[in-house]
């Protein structure tokens, strides 16, 4: 059983990395998306450490709808119990086309977007995340930091009417960090010769991932991939790798 000093420490640790995930999320918003709005859902707790979810919006093309919807969408795997239409928007300007986003936090802090037609309302697709991008280019882009290890960016479109990823060969990471342990960097995901040896406190700069390896640089500038197996919430490997979810 957890002792009170360990819940707390668990506690000032989840709180100080929700809020640095906020900060981080605020400042991945590209600049080439110019004018958008911001909408934030309220919180479904006062006492949530999660970054806050929010929807970045042209309102030249979107309409604000913020309200609460009785619908099941177990099918598309979401909840359906605190089911709120945010808005309703041009996914591409340049098209007729309008879809609602519908949001659900999630029954344990899950937050899902689903996406919806104006003309059908059936679920075409969902997305985990925690800030959805809608410029009008005809893309979805998505911020998601609940239930990651870091800062996730995806990008999405609509075809045949369902909601597709765009496959990056990697996700960017970006994270400026340092060693908690002495590890080594090697030539390939899958092993490969020593290209670098890292030790406990050198500061390390994480750049890509792919599954459970992340592409890292030397403060030498040398890059070697290091796999880090998933398992408590905080990462002994590399400082800020952590998961952010229950």
């Amino acid at each position: 059983m957890m002792n009170i000093a360990s819940k707390t420490r668990l506690t000032s640790f989840t709180v100080l990395m929700a809020c640095a995930s906020i900060a981080y999320a605020e400042k991945s918003i590209p600049s080439s998306f110019p004018n958008l709005k911001t909408y934030t859902m309220a919180q479904s707790s006062p006492e949530s450490y999660s970054p806050p979810q929010q929807i970045s919006y042209d309102p030249a093309i979107s309409k604000i709808i913020n309200k609460r919807i009785d619908v099941e969408f177990n099918s598309q795997g979401i909840g359906g119990i605190e089911i709120t239409r945010i808005l309703v928007t041009k996914i591409d300007r340049n098209k007729s086309d309008r879809h609602y986003i519908d949001f659900d936090p999630g029954a344990s802090n899950d937050p899902t977007f689903a996406i919806i037609p104006e003309e059908g309302e059936t679920v075409i697709g969902t997305i985990d995340a925690d800030h959805l991008v809608i410029p009008g280019n005809g893309f979805i882009y998505s911020l998601s930091r609940t239930n990651k290890h870091f800062l996730e960016r995806r990008k999405f479109f609509i075809q045949d009417n369902k909601v597709i990823e765009s496959k990056q060969p990697y996700l960017y990471v970006g994270l400026d960090t340092k060693a908690k342990i002495d590890f080594a960097l090697h030539s390939s995901i899958t092993g490969g010769e020593v290209i670098a040896s890292i030790r406990k406190g050198d500061k390390i700069f994480v750049l890509l991932n792919e599954g459970n390896n992340y592409l890292v640089r030397s403060t030498f500038g040398l890059l070697g991939w290091i796999e880090i197996q998933p398992g408590s919430q905080e990462s002994t490997v590399i400082e800020g790798i952590y998961y952010a979810g229950d």
